[in-house]
């Protein structure tokens, strides 16, 4: 879709600022819905289905917020919350879809000890990611938020330069983009410490965090959002999706059950149905193939470099002329 310029300063500047924000947005949101890309009765069944907490409410909106769909992520979740809370991002709205391997009770204890992780109880069954993350920025920008970043559990979001909500709450755009790069763990569980083999390619897929608004509408992934206003590049989104054979068949299961729960196409998560195809000694080959450095075309994995693994997750910050050049020569 297309972006409004910057409005810039001065009254008319405002006037175009206001424009963007309550005519352009809305439209924007209704020809998503008029072009059949959005299902108001999916996201009824969506929103019934979300048990939402009691939030915080501020204004002026000057906060930046994580939300997320997370099931069976047990072995990272816990550090991707901490990663985000410890990149300045005031609050995790987090909403647990059905997990059965300890990761309710983890994000519960979350937000026990701590006020800014709040938890959502997903009681459908489908996995209707955009309609579930849609749902989550809007309680997102009621609660105070100017920034949302919809970030998945096997994601660690960077800035370069500075951390990432300082560096959000200083752009003008209404989108920033973030490139991913998939990181393979040399050890497990994945902690701070961790080594990791680092794709180089740069071909990874564009992530989103963008200006709250309650019209905003996600995309499948994460990979986009319905917002009107300009859009800039600029975050790396460090990847880890497969963390070891047990944790890879589980993933792949998972994922496949869902998407078959919610009728949608296999092409929405076709890495899914084709690993759910291996067998346990299929996965295991995989595996180490992998730790190689190899490529697995069928599950979308581009390869690493093998050849010097790197703690990429102690870093605070991106280097700052890191962010174009993905990972660079070398991560310090």
């Amino acid at each position: 879709m297309g972006h409004a310029g910057v409005a810039g300063t001065g009254p008319a500047g405002r006037v175009r600022g206001v424009r963007r924000e309550w005519v352009d947005q809305p439209r924007c949101f209704l020809a998503e819905h008029l072009n059949g890309h959005w299902d108001l009765r999916t996201e009824r069944r969506v929103s019934r289905a979300l048990d939402l907490p009691r939030l915080p409410t501020r204004r002026p909106r000057d906060e930046v917020w994580g939300v997320s769909v997370v099931r069976d992520e047990a072995d990272i979740i816990e550090l991707s919350v901490a990663h985000l809370l410890d990149q300045g991002v005031h609050h995790v709205l987090v909403a647990d879809h059905l997990s059965h391997d300890g990761t309710t009770e983890k994000l519960r204890d979350l937000a026990q000890h701590d006020r800014r992780v709040h938890v959502v109880a997903d009681h459908e069954p489908g996995h209707f990611q955009k309609e579930k993350v849609s749902r989550l920025a809007r309680a997102a920008w009621r609660a105070g938020a100017q920034w949302v970043i919809p970030f998945d559990a096997d994601e660690f979001w960077f800035a370069p330069g500075q951390p990432l909500a300082r560096y959000l709450l200083e752009r003008e755009a209404a989108v920033v983009s973030g490139r991913m790069i998939d990181l393979l763990p040399l050890s497990a569980p994945v902690e701070r410490s961790t080594d990791f083999l680092v794709d180089r390619t740069g071909a990874g897929p564009r992530k989103v965090a963008f200006r709250a608004h309650p019209l905003a509408l996600v995309g499948p992934g994460n990979h986009g959002v319905a917002r009107v206003g300009p859009d800039e590049p600029g975050l790396i989104v460090a990847h880890v999706p497969y963390r070891g054979p047990d944790q890879m068949r589980r993933k792949f299961a998972v994922g496949a059950s869902a998407l078959r729960a919610a009728g949608a196409s296999a092409a929405e998560g076709w890495h899914w149905v084709a690993g759910e195809r291996y067998s346990v000694d299929q996965v295991a080959e995989r595996w180490e193939s992998m730790r190689r450095g190899d490529g697995v075309e069928e599950i979308g994995w581009r390869g690493v470099d093998p050849s010097r693994p790197q703690r990429v997750l102690e870093r605070p910050c991106w280097p700052s002329d890191g962010a174009e050049r993905v990972a660079g020569p070398d991560l310090p």
